[in-house]
Parts: structure tokens; sequence; C-alpha cells
């Protein structure tokens, strides 16, 4: 009985540090991607301004290699959740099988617990919009009025 309870503790810790691991690699995958976003809104103010400037032929030919080499950011971000949240989006559309590519977007956000603030800028978006979205995910997911969608998707 002991042992069983030695092993009960071992196990419950080890799942404990996965989790604390799992919370610290999220709280990351959330500042890289801030920080990306303010580089590529730079990048973007950057471009448009030399447009401006001097729209000729060479011009033209770095801006066009600066949008080659400039990967989606949200298929780095999404590559990077999968990573850190293994079958989230499988388990996520057994749940909720009609959901489209946006929903699971945000689902992803609120997952990494995103304020509608920073999901607005993320996004490009208004505040109102983010609120919308997030209640038409509640109609999707048939949530009542008092259940949390932040951690119905957490559940998840």
């Amino acid at each position: 009985m002991v042992r069983q309870r030695i092993k009960n503790l071992k196990f419950e810790k080890k799942q404990q540090n996965s989790k604390e691991l799992l919370d610290v690699k999220n709280k990351e995958l959330t500042t890289n991607t801030l920080q990306l976003i303010e580089k590529e809104q730079v990048i973007k103010k950057l471009s448009d301004y030399i447009k401006e400037i001097s729209p000729d032929n060479k011009t033209k030919m770095i801006l066009k290699s600066l949008e080659k080499n400039s990967t989606s950011l949200w298929d780095s971000f999404n590559r990077r959740f999968n990573q850190l949240n293994k079958g989230f989006y499988e388990r996520l559309q057994k749940k909720v099988p009609d959901l489209s590519r946006g929903d699971r977007k945000f689902c992803a956000l609120i997952k990494l617990n995103f304020s509608g603030k920073e999901m607005a800028y993320l996004l490009g978006i208004s505040l109102g919009s983010v609120h919308v979205a997030r209640h038409r995910l509640r109609k999707k997911m048939n949530l009542e009025r008092n259940q949390n969608l932040t951690k119905f998707i957490n559940s998840i």
C-alpha cells in the first residue's frame, strides 16, 4: 500500500511538472507570436514607405523578395501551437465538428489565454469583432450563458 502511494505521488508530481512545462511553453509561444506580429507590422510599414519614396524596379525586386521570404505568421504559429498542444485541434473537431478555420484560430488564442485586446491586435480586427466572434463560438459550442468559454476550451 505504501509503495502504491509513493508510486501515485511520483506520477502526480510528474504530471504536475509536465503541466507546468506546457504552461511555460505556451507563454513562450504567446510572447514569440506577439513579437512576430510587431516585427511584421514594422516590415509592412517600411515596405509601404519605400514604395511611396522610391517606386523603381530595384525597389520592387527587394520588396518582392521580402514578401517571398516572409513566412505566414499563422503557419508558424500553428506549427508551434501543434507541437506544444498535440491533438488539440483533433479533440476540438471531435467535440465541435462544424468549426471553421477562423473559429479554430480563436480557440487556439483562447487556449493561450490571449486577452480580447491582444486577439484584436493579432488578427487586425476591432475589439467588438472579437466579442462577436466569441459569442458565435459559444453558440456553435452550445454553451449556456453561465458556462465559461475559456474553461471549456482549456478542458479540451
